[in-house]
């Protein structure tokens, strides 16, 4: 998929990822090279890598196809923006000796478009719901003054599933008397149970900060790139989506 964009063009892009396949992936490159001079980004897919360090597990990649790629990128000039993070963005979910890593997700661009934003960065994020990490690219500096923590304003469905959430709840409506016309006095509840409810949730922890800390174990885990450690790395997965 391309879409152009004055005065530069973004390209999403996938490539084949049969063997058989791959001239059509830099076919299409090509040709998306010959119809613009553009300064240009193409970031996605490519199911390819650039060198064997981009490779970790069972055979080694065939040098003829590292080289198609170099080569297409060199035609189209393309270079690569580099990233942050952990190097591998894909990986087979399979158990010792089968297990395998690569880069197969980035981002390049032309010196053209490069120079238009100097301070362009990747980032290689984390996924726990996929064999594919995400990659985010931002195009400046961030200035944004970090905005002040949200207490919340409405009942939470998560809530529901602790086992106390139902006597807070059946407590606060109960307990509360006030005088006023019906319409008043719902009103009131409903205020008055809501914030005994956030009150509750406080004692419980903060749960934002707890899927953080679970975010920066799956991103300790996977930095280490260790087949041994797949069991433990579903198991934080799982705590995550829970």
């Amino acid at each position: 998929m391309t879409d152009l964009i004055s005065p530069w063009r973004i390209t999403g892009f996938y490539g084949r990822p049969k063997e058989h396949r791959k001239q059509e992936s830099w076919g299409y490159l090509r040709n998306l090279k010959s119809r613009s001079s553009l300064p240009w980004l193409c970031i996605g897919d490519y199911n390819e890598i650039l060198s064997s360090n981009e490779k970790q597990g069972r055979i080694a990649r065939s040098n003829r196809f590292m080289e198609e790629f170099q080569s297409v990128l060199l035609q189209c000039g393309l270079i690569d923006l580099g990233f942050n993070g952990n190097i591998f963005k894909w990986r087979n979910g399979r158990l010792g000796e089968a297990f395998v890593q690569e880069r197969l997700d980035r981002a390049c661009a032309t010196i053209e478009w490069r120079a238009l934003f100097p301070h362009s960065k990747v980032t290689h994020l984390q996924a726990s719901y996929s064999d594919h990490d995400p990659i985010m690219l931002t195009t400046s500096l961030d200035t944004q003054v970090p905005s002040r923590k949200k207490v919340p304003k409405r009942f939470e469905e998560k809530w529901a599933m602790h086992p106390e959430c139902e006597g807070i709840i059946h407590e606060a409506w109960n307990g509360a008397k006030f005088v006023g016309s019906p319409m008043y006095r719902l009103f009131e509840k409903i205020k008055t149970t809501c914030m005994d409810l956030v009150r509750w949730s406080r004692q419980l922890g903060n749960s934002k900060t707890k899927l953080e800390e679970k975010k920066l174990e799956l991103e300790h885990l996977m930095a280490m790139n260790n087949a041994n450690n797949l069991d433990v790395i579903q198991q934080v997965k799982d705590e995550i989506n829970a």
